[in-house]
């Protein structure tokens, strides 16, 4: 049986995680929906650090294993002394639980020696029962969030998100199934649309158009905005040009001058549209603004 769990990807620049705050809204958000409980989970959390390489590690309350040295699931081992707020008062433990989700993941970086001094990307998984997993997916080619230097094609597709656009399993595997339907018609992306035959998003990304010195961004349906949305709203701020919330699809590709995406890795611009093609400047003017801060 395919696995269900809801997911974020996080951006680790320079060994801190980022927008780790967002992130967990984000699944709080989902999990509260579809699980029946909130994130993090309030547990008692585990005291020592992830130990680089493969194999299994206990601490006090939790049991921690590693795969291929790339993954950590953090689950329940047996009973454990915690406060009130479901933290664990013994020493080195946050009592705050999205701290002590950053430090999870900045452990797991450190375990798989990324760089200090660029970035790399650790996805959370939540499972129904309450399991969090979390992987490590690579290091980046780029110091930050930044412009990537591929230019993909796209064609638009026509499908539906079950039950809803959030991070769950079922989206993900959605966008995997367009991404094969693009590569079938000589493409490398997918744009869903909807049945008003307006954008949704490119392979489970935010879509952005620009038009003039706006940039477009279709209305948001989730509780909590994205984190990939709202650098971009932040990025498209500080160089100066408008961000506007605005229905648009394929009937408006004639008056676009630029399509891009954001997703935990940067900004990437598509070059073609249903064989429309499509200029790339300002998208790159806009990763060069996007924040390597937190919140």
């Amino acid at each position: 049986m395919t696995d269900l769990y809801l997911y974020q990807t996080v951006h680790v620049a320079h060994g801190r995680a980022l927008h780790v705050a967002r992130h967990a809204a984000l699944l709080d958000a989902a999990a509260r929906t579809w699980f029946g409980f909130g994130y993090p989970v309030r547990k008692p959390l585990p005291r020592s650090g992830i130990l680089p390489g493969r194999g299994r590690a206990r601490s006090e309350g939790f049991e921690a294993t590693t795969t291929f040295g790339a993954e950590i699931s953090i689950a329940p081992s047996g009973p454990a002394e915690a406060t009130a707020d479901g933290s664990d008062q013994r020493a080195g433990t946050p009592r705050d639980p999205v701290e002590a989700l950053r430090r999870r993941i900045e452990a797991l970086a450190r375990a798989e020696h990324y760089p200090t001094t660029g970035s790399g990307f650790v996805r959370i998984e939540l499972l129904p029962e309450g399991e969090e997993r979390l992987v490590a997916t690579g290091i980046s080619l780029y110091n930050g969030y930044g412009y990537r230097s591929l230019q993909p094609s796209a064609v638009t597709i026509r499908y539906d998100i079950p039950f809803s656009e959030a991070p769950t399993s079922l989206h993900e595997a959605a966008s995997l199934m367009a991404r094969q339907a693009a590569r079938r018609a000589k493409a490398e992306a997918a744009i869903r649309y909807d049945e008003k035959g307006m954008f949704r998003e490119v392979e489970g990304a935010p879509i952005f158009a620009i038009a003039g010195r706006t940039v477009l961004a279709p209305p948001d349906t989730e509780p909590v905005e994205r984190v990939e949305r709202m650098i971009t709203r932040r990025a498209v701020e500080a160089a100066g040009l408008e961000f506007r919330e605005e229905a648009f699809g394929r009937s408006d590709l004639k008056h676009l001058d630029e399509l891009f995406f954001t997703d935990h890795r940067g900004i990437t611009s598509l070059s073609h549209c249903d064989g429309l093609p499509l200029m790339i400047y300002t998208a790159e003017r806009i990763a060069a603004k996007l924040p390597l801060t937190d919140e």
